[in-house]
């Protein structure tokens, strides 16, 4: 396991991000309107991440 710092862009099924102080495992990551990504939780929570804004997640 290893934390990473990405971008929007970067986020991948599989990653672990942590909102709130609680672990999701993203299941889908979509595009909306800005570059925007849509992060979709296996507890089927999500997150709309701006384009530009930078988050750790813990990867494979």
């Amino acid at each position: 396991m290893q934390i990473v710092n990405v971008t929007a862009d970067g986020v991948r099924r599989g990653d672990v991000v942590t909102v709130g102080g609680i672990p999701h495992i993203v299941c889908e990551v979509r595009e909306v309107s800005g570059r925007r990504k849509r992060l979709e939780f296996a507890d089927g929570n999500a997150y709309v991440l701006g384009a530009r804004v930078a988050i750790r997640v813990t990867r494979a």
